[in-house]
């Protein structure tokens, strides 16, 4: 992730994007206080809740996490909290790591000793796949909210079986797209129709995982208003090109 951003801002596509929402990197450190503050001015800027006279007239944010991370799989980013997850490449563990090489050779003797355990093989993508979904299922948190899961990986139009290791949720209304063009028409119709029917609802209390007693402004309480579909939209991009479809995200 560190290594994207600053290609983003070498490159100039970090301002680019800068210009359109607001960026929250999630903080590195095991850090209590950090993560709540980042946390906070993120949802602060997603939901349009800001402190008395600071005004934004950008729409939105743009959350840059990791797979496997409290972000990932630890939070909940409910209605409108967010209303896209981009996910780039496939988290698989590090190959070289000391743990992971012996749990894959564990299986193996294991399974050829006659127990019924996956193949280190199938062990460690099931690993990524997992991380994958975590990942992917944080803005879809109730059965009538609705949200763009994009997945920008060439291999899931390649080989049936990277889609076949998504969850099965996503697999029913998986779509692949050679040409970007196609992937924005079909991104922006998606967020038009959605955001044009339904009204947004005000969040009704701090988003759970975040302590509210820091330092950092919080959001405020309000009424919640229910929404009528369970529809997500997946997609795969392969462009790199993202400032067109960040400015079709309302989160």
């Amino acid at each position: 992730m560190n290594k994207l951003s600053q290609r983003w801002q070498n490159t100039g596509m970090w301002g680019k994007l800068e210009r359109l929402k607001h960026i929250a990197i999630e903080p590195q450190k095991a850090d209590s206080d950090s993560f709540d503050c980042t946390m906070n001015e993120y949802f602060n800027h997603a939901l349009g809740k800001y402190s008395d006279g600071y005004e934004d007239d950008r729409g939105g944010a743009l959350l840059l996490a990791v797979c496997r991370g409290k972000v990932s799989e630890g939070l909940d980013f409910a209605d409108n909290s967010a209303r896209a997850v981009v996910t780039i490449g496939i988290p698989f563990p590090n190959v070289k790591d000391i743990q992971v090489d012996l749990k894959r050779k564990y299986n193996d003797q294991q399974l050829k000793s006659g127990r019924q355990v996956m193949a280190g093989n199938s062990w460690y993508e099931t690993q990524a796949f997992r991380a994958l979904n975590q990942a992917l299922g944080r803005c879809i948190r109730h059965r009538e909210d609705w949200g763009a899961l994009i997945i920008i990986d060439h291999r899931f139009s390649q080989q049936p079986k990277f889609q076949n290791a998504l969850s099965k949720w996503i697999r029913e209304q998986f779509q692949c797209f050679r040409y970007y063009n196609e992937a924005m028409d079909s991104l922006k119709t998606f967020m038009e129709a959605k955001m044009k029917k339904f009204s947004p609802p005000r969040c009704k209390s701090e988003p759970r995982g975040i302590d509210p007693s820091n330092d950092c402004s919080i959001l405020p309480a309000g009424d919640t208003s229910s929404m009528s579909v369970n529809q997500t939209e997946p997609i795969e991009l392969s462009n790199d090109s993202c400032e067109e479809m960040f400015a079709s995200s309302p989160s």
